[in-house]
C-alpha cells in the first residue's frame, strides 16, 4: 500500500510540474511585436489606403495567430484606451479594450477594439492576455477581423490626444 501512496504522490508532483510549464510556456515563446510604426504615437492623419498597415493580410509585417509580446520601439504593450484614427501604422488601431491581468489570474480573455470613426469599438473580437512573471505582457492574437487594423503598441497607458474630426473617412 506505501508503495502505490508514494506512486500516486509522484505522478501528482509530476503532473503539477508539467502544467506549471505548460502554462507559462507562452512567457517563454512568442514573437516580438516591435516596430515603431506600431506605437499610439505614430499618427499620421494624411495617410492614404496604400500607406497604412494590415495586420491581418501583409504577410511581411501583418500577424498570424499565435502569441506576441510588444518590445522595443512598439512600447510594452497594448493599451486600454482607444487611439484616434490613423495611429500604429493603420487607419484603425487596435487597443486591449479593459486592464491588463495580474500573474495570479494566468490566461484571460479580453476583448480587441479598432476604434474607427466615432465607435470607440468599431470592431471587436476576443484574444488571450498573460501577465508574465518578468514583468511583461503576452498576448494571444488572431488577425484582424479586416483589412487596414494594425495591434497598438505603447510603453504606459498615455493620455491619446484627441483630434479635429476628419473630412474624409476612407470606406473600409
Amino acid at each position: 500500500m506505501k508503495t502505490f501512496v508514494t506512486f500516486g504522490v509522484l505522478l501528482f508532483c509530476v503532473a503539477a510540474s508539467l502544467a506549471q510549464e505548460e502554462t507559462t510556456d507562452e512567457c517563454n515563446n512568442y514573437q516580438e511585436l516591435s516596430d515603431a510604426w506600431r506605437s499610439v504615437l505614430n499618427h499620421k492623419p494624411e495617410a492614404g489606403w496604400d500607406d497604412v498597415i494590415c495586420d491581418g493580410n501583409d504577410t511581411a509585417v501583418g500577424v498570424d495567430e499565435g502569441w506576441y509580446r510588444f518590445t522595443g520601439e512598439a512600447g510594452d504593450r497594448m493599451p486600454v484606451q482607444a487611439p484616434t484614427m490613423y495611429r500604429c501604422g493603420a487607419h484603425a488601431g487596435v487597443f486591449l479594450n479593459g486592464q491588463h491581468p495580474f500573474i495570479e489570474e494566468g490566461i484571460v480573455t479580453r476583448q480587441a477594439c479598432a476604434h474607427f470613426s466615432d465607435n470607440h469599438c468599431y470592431w471587436s473580437w476576443d484574444i488571450k492576455v498573460r501577465a508574465c512573471p518578468d514583468g511583461y505582457y503576452v498576448y494571444k492574437l488572431p488577425k484582424p477581423v479586416t483589412c487596414k487594423l494594425a495591434y497598438c503598441g505603447t510603453t504606459v497607458d498615455i493620455e491619446i490626444p484627441e483630434e479635429p474630426q476628419q473630412k474624409h473617412v476612407p470606406d473600409l
